[in-house]
């Protein structure tokens, strides 16, 4: 598929509302890329070596070295792929940060314990070297405590999937058209950021990965089962969250996907989020094959008709959730839109959507940690 330069990229295989992550699916290819000088080196010794027990904190960015014993547990935020995530606090420096934990197998077949470490160590690479983009999470550093890696990132306020929750389930009302469209704009930056700089694909596009603070920001996190681009169509489709996952990657007679797909799960981001529940009824009580049938078969979902949205949102949503991927809109095309052009580098949208995400999070602090 060609993208806006010309160029031709296919891609590497490597929540109904309150419980996809169980949808998550396993099967994991080895990265394609090896970024390391030495090519017999273990993954796990390789992330050891090089990139673990220093973090780097922003904005002045002073390098700390660190341990386990510096990190204290605040609470849980929620699952990433292949680990817990935690606010925690560094208390050398008082900085309160998310860390994945991320258990580390030790054990078991050899093959088992190489696709594991691969894994683990494409997700390190990938997120701290994506960190410099504005729309994505920033990476911190990483220390090793029995045989558990503790991954530090940039903390945000709320994940998109707990916001439009309080909003519609506690609140009873609709999220801003802002938060659309700052959530837009957000993504489509840092995916594209990940395809030129990095040649990397995501695959887990999804509410729960999508984060906002207090200040407006929105940003990209969860790099567990991103992949490496290829110049080969993907022989592995079962990676990432099958509710999420564009009709190409379902289909029984896939033979393959590209960032398109990655397009589609935005739109269907957008649209659980603008209706206030996941779009497709009864997914996940469905069986797979039922699944299977209501996207690839099915007609692609709309917003509510009883919301006020706008004809541009409406349009910009619509050209997302194109089953066909040839006549599905690209990041180039998106980024023609006047959605997209609205809502960048917009100082009067981003402090609403700061101001929705702070009367929300004061929301979350009344409520029961089990509950958001």
């Amino acid at each position: 598929m060609p993208d806006g330069n010309g160029q031709t990229y296919t891609f590497a295989p490597p929540r109904n509302r309150h419980n996809l992550a169980k949808l998550n699916l396993s099967e994991i290819q080895p990265p394609v890329q090896d970024s390391s000088n030495d090519d017999n080196m273990n993954s796990l010794d390789y992330v050891k070596q090089y990139l673990s027990n220093t973090l780097i904190i922003p904005p002045n960015g002073e390098v700390h070295e660190f341990e386990r014993h510096h990190l204290e547990e605040m609470e849980l935020l929620g699952n990433g792929s292949f680990g817990v995530v935690r606010k925690m606090l560094h208390i050398p420096t008082g900085v309160e940060m998310a860390v994945k934990k991320i258990t580390l197998l030790t054990n078991g077949p050899d093959d088992a314990f190489n696709k594991s470490m691969q894994r683990f160590r494409l997700e390190v690479e990938a997120t701290k070297a994506a960190s410099n983009c504005d729309e994505i999470v920033r990476y911190y550093g990483i220390t090793f405590h029995e045989g558990v890696a503790w991954m530090c990132m940039e903390l945000m306020d709320l994940s998109l999937d707990k916001l439009y929750m309080i909003a519609h389930d506690i609140q009873s009302e609709d999220v801003p058209e802002q938060i659309l469209g700052a959530v837009a704009v957000a993504t489509i930056r840092a995916l594209d950021h990940l395809k030129t700089s990095h040649h990397i694909i995501h695959r887990d596009i999804k509410p729960s990965n999508i984060l906002l603070n207090r200040s407006g920001g929105v940003k990209l996190c969860d790099f567990g089962i991103c992949g490496y681009l290829q110049n080969s169509v993907a022989q592995s489709i079962d990676v990432g969250c099958r509710p999420y996952m564009a009709p190409e990657r379902l289909a029984p007679n896939a033979d393959g996907y590209d960032i398109k797909s990655e397009v589609w799960s935005l739109g269907i981001t957008m649209v659980e989020v603008a209706n206030g529940k996941y779009p497709y009824d009864g997914f996940m009580d469905a069986p797979i094959l039922d699944q299977v049938r209501m996207v690839v078969y099915g007609d692609p979902p709309i917003l509510n008709p009883e919301r006020d949205t706008s004809m541009q949102m409406k349009m910009f949503i619509a050209q997302c959730t194109i089953k066909d991927r040839r006549l599905r809109a690209s990041f180039e095309d998106l980024k023609r839109t006047s959605v997209f052009k609205d809502y960048t580098h917009s100082i009067e949208h981003k402090e609403i959507v700061g101001d929705f995400v702070l009367r929300m999070y004061q929301h979350r602090l009344k409520l029961p940690f089990a509950q958001f």
